[in-house]
């Protein structure tokens, strides 16, 4: 195990840039390694849509993000899985989460 900035890594490089796969709306944290995009609805009805499809989501995918809401907002966070660095699978998870904005109407991105 080597440490690098800070954290310990099993063989993962730590990236300085933001990652090619990362979702271009979505923001990326290096420390801890995080991925978090901040959801704006038109009205409550949206917002609870879109919860109930992204705990859908999250129960088929065995992940479950970090979320905070409002009446016409969601905020998620996806940690890196091993805590160590984001992987493909948190980066597809992330896209999965964008695709559900096209079923909520009235979802701005």
């Amino acid at each position: 195990m080597n440490l690098t900035s800070g954290y310990a890594t099993q063989g993962i490089p730590m990236r300085k840039e933001r990652p090619s796969e990362a979702p271009p709306e979505w923001e990326w944290r290096e420390r801890p390694p995080t991925l978090s995009r901040h959801f704006q609805f038109s009205s409550y009805n949206q917002t609870r849509y879109f919860l109930d499809e992204l705990a859908t989501l999250a129960e088929e995918c065995g992940y479950y993000p970090d979320t905070s809401f409002g009446v016409n907002y969601v905020s998620v966070t996806i940690a890196a899985r091993d805590g160590a660095a984001l992987s493909t699978k948190d980066f597809n998870f992330a896209v999965r989460i964008d695709e559900l904005t096209s079923l909520s109407r009235g979802a701005k991105k």
